[in-house]
């Protein structure tokens, strides 16, 4: 257990305030879930329910996420598209949230 809180703290530390509302989000809202890396690596693995749009398509379906009125977490290799592609998405008005790395999100 020690183990397991040392391994949280370090993962939370310099993730601030909006990581943590992204993992709250993440367990407690049902939220749209888009991992925006390529299909080769979405079939390396991903997130269960998550969604395969690649970030040069992520404009496309704002309307749609407009719509839905969900919150949505942005999922990627290392974190550094989905936190581009969340960037998009508050721009257009969507409830965005970045997820970083899908192997860490997925812990959750």
């Amino acid at each position: 257990m020690y183990h397991a809180w040392i391994y949280l703290k370090r993962f939370l530390y310099g993730k601030g305030k909006q990581f943590r509302k992204t993992i709250t989000v993440f367990t407690r809202c049902k939220p749209v879930i888009i991992d925006v890396r390529n299909p080769a690596e979405f079939k390396k693995g991903h997130i269960k329910g998550a969604v395969n749009i690649t970030i040069d398509r992520i404009n496309s379906i704002i309307p749609d996420l407009i719509r839905k009125q969900k919150p949505v977490i942005v999922t990627s290799r290392k974190g550094e598209r989905s936190e581009m592609a969340t960037g998009f998405l508050k721009e257009a008005g969507v409830d965005a949230y970045d997820g970083g790395s899908w192997v860490n999100l997925e812990k959750w």
